[in-house]
């Protein structure tokens, strides 16, 4: 369904509300674009998932289908946290050979590959002395290297990753002091 400008633009005020705490009127324009994107995906998200019932309805107002569509986005995220807390335990970082950024996403790779939406960084506080980051988008853990160079890393099952300038030295160091 095609809303109009007009429709739209007191659901983002709204929110531009909501955003400054009633404080101010005014946000940047990447702020309301970002908040126009945000109801046009929540629009998208409640149209994709409307029943027969509701496509009978004629009109269904902007407002309306925002409120469908942040409640059913507001579910997914519940549902994705759920699996999050289910899968987190699971994750045993003897068994993790490395994890890989991929966008803004980290890839695990262990007996199965999960691909999470987490920092690099906060892992790489949860992990101990027997990984090592090799890098700004790879830690692997160190034992499954099976062979370094001085642009890669190779570990168990085939997976080969970058190793950064000037870090040669320490991956082989680190290695060795777990020996």
């Amino acid at each position: 369904m095609n809303y109009e400008m007009e429709e739209l633009l007191p659901i983002v005020s709204r929110l531009a509300e909501k955003y400054t705490g009633n404080e101010s009127t005014s946000i940047s324009y990447e702020k309301a674009q970002q908040l126009m994107e945000a109801v046009l995906y929540c629009i998208r998200v409640a149209e994709e998932g409307k029943s027969d019932a509701v496509s009978a309805l004629q009109r269904v107002s902007a407002r309306q289908m925002y409120e469908a569509g942040l409640a059913a986005v507001e579910q997914k995220v519940k549902e994705t946290l759920t699996l999050y807390n289910r899968i987190l335990p699971e994750f045993c970082s003897y068994e993790i050979r490395c994890l890989e950024v991929r966008q803004n996403y980290v890839t695990v790779h262990a007996k199965e590959d999960y691909t999470v939406k987490k920092p690099l960084g906060e892992f790489q506080r949860e992990l101990d002395e027997r990984f090592f980051r090799t890098g700004r988008s790879c830690i692997v853990n160190l034992a499954c290297v099976r062979r370094v160079t001085r642009t890669e890393v190779f570990l168990d099952g085939g997976l080969t990753m970058p190793l950064s300038r000037g870090l040669y030295d320490a991956i082989n160091r680190a290695i060795i002091s777990r020996s």
